[in-house]
């Protein structure tokens, strides 16, 4: 384990989650690092949901869920990589299998 590795857990109401995605994303984490960030959720309702919202914030995130086509999963795990788009929204099934090296954050948004 890292010595820099640090893990926090917010038990938050249901009605302030996004609130306080919204604030880690825009306060906490520019503040610690400008680097790749993953938020996971639970379903694609939820990881399409996530993305209004951060789109609305203009935090621009790209996602990743199961039945998206490979064409668009390609597109936007390369945004994601090359840090175009630092946030990555993904339910926890699509997850496994993406190789992304030097991930600075993960939220687990349930």
């Amino acid at each position: 384990m890292s010595d820099e590795l640090r893990i926090g857990f917010f038990n938050v109401r249901t009605t302030d989650k996004d609130a306080v995605l919204l604030y880690l994303l825009r306060e906490v984490i520019p503040e610690k690092s400008s680097g790749l960030t993953i938020v996971f959720a639970a379903t694609r309702h939820h990881v399409e949901y996530i993305m209004t919202l951060l789109k609305c914030a203009d935090l621009n995130p790209v996602m990743i869920y199961g039945q998206m086509d490979m064409d668009s999963r390609k597109a936007n795990l390369h945004a994601f990589r090359s840090g175009k788009s630092p946030i990555l929204v993904v339910t926890d099934v699509a997850a496994r299998g993406i190789d992304v090296p030097m991930i600075d954050n993960v939220i687990h948004h349930r």
